[in-house]
């Protein structure tokens, strides 16, 4: 029976080819279905992709020339040149100037399988609703400002120049830090100048940021029980640590002088997860304590973060 050189919309063929005996492939059956959602071109290269990989199609074999397939399948010549880029792209094809187009060697490329499609019910079993949720990785709902940030955020983008669209200063931009400075005057009674200040995007970041100006080699200490992605952040930085236990004023003075550690991360208001209240005059009497025989130039760090929950980590001294 003679093959036909068209395709009926309706009735089409399963896939198949058809080669000379030189590897010049003539004929390239592909079953293209027009009302599928996938585009055609995606069928054709998914059709010879698969051909390719499990070895009916093999290394050096020449394909039809764009011009005749798309005769041959009854669609454009766009939309077979589109399928033909994808899989050159991805290193099926090779195209060989005035010869065409022709098969890789696809040993060497790494095939990923294609992840399946997620059920309702794992979809459903991942949302459940929990009475309490102790998670520090969010905001509690309601306790972020949302229509204060967006009327502030229109005002912003509706007076915007072309700085609100460049990088800025890397410490953070000078009226936000201005605005810290002056808090941090009024609520916690520290001074300092706007230049000391950093803004960082989140508390492991600001971290990393204090490990380069801290250099390595030192012995942090933490209290116990402690913010434990701070404990991580510190550990997989190369640092040395250790905990301290605590009592009803914070962590304990002379087991922090005996650990031998040369920094120290506190939370300065409220201790995370026990949120016990550690008061300014005792935080300065545990570091005048432990640290009164370093030396003078030794320095201090202090980073703080405020917080409006109590489940949430307060900040940290170092």
């Amino acid at each position: 029976m003679e093959q036909s050189s068209r395709l009926d919309e309706t009735d089409i063929p399963s896939g198949c080819s058809f080669c000379q005996g030189d590897g010049k492939m003539n004929e390239l059956t592909i079953s293209l279905d027009p009302h599928r959602k996938t585009p055609l071109y995606e069928q054709i290269y998914g059709f010879i992709r698969e051909e390719i990989r499990g070895g009916r199609i093999r290394a050096g074999e020449r394909l039809p020339s764009a011009r005749a397939l798309s005769g041959y399948l009854s669609v454009s010549r766009s939309t077979v040149d589109l399928a033909y880029e994808q899989l050159v792209s991805e290193g099926y094809l090779e195209s060989v100037p005035c010869k065409g187009y022709f098969v890789c060697e696809i040993e060497g490329l790494y095939r990923l399988d294609e992840k399946k499609e997620e059920t309702k019910e794992d979809d459903a079993a991942e949302q459940m609703p929990f009475s309490y949720d102790f998670a520090v990785t969010g905001t509690a709902p309601g306790g972020f400002p949302q229509n204060s940030w967006k009327k502030i955020s229109k005002e912003v983008l509706l007076d915007a120049d072309d700085s609100l669209f460049q990088l800025g200063d890397a410490k953070g931009e000078h009226g936000l830090r201005e605005a810290i400075r002056d808090y941090l005057h009024h609520a916690r009674g520290v001074n300092c100048r706007t230049e000391q200040i950093i803004v960082g995007a989140g508390n492991d970041y600001l971290l990393m940021l204090l490990s380069v100006i801290l250099g390595r080699g030192h012995k942090v200490a933490m209290e116990n029980p402690t913010y434990i992605s701070a404990y991580r952040c510190f550990a997989k930085l190369g640092y040395a640590m250790c905990t301290i236990s605590m009592d009803e004023a914070g962590m304990r003075p002379a087991e922090l002088e005996k650990s031998g550690a040369d920094l120290a991360y506190i939370m300065p208001s409220h201790q995370f997860p026990d949120a016990a209240a550690c008061l300014r005059g005792e935080r300065k009497m545990l570091f005048r304590d432990s640290f009164e025989d370093g030396p003078e130039d030794s320095g201090r760090v202090y980073a703080e973060r405020r917080v409006r929950a109590p489940s949430e980590p307060d900040a940290c001294t170092v």
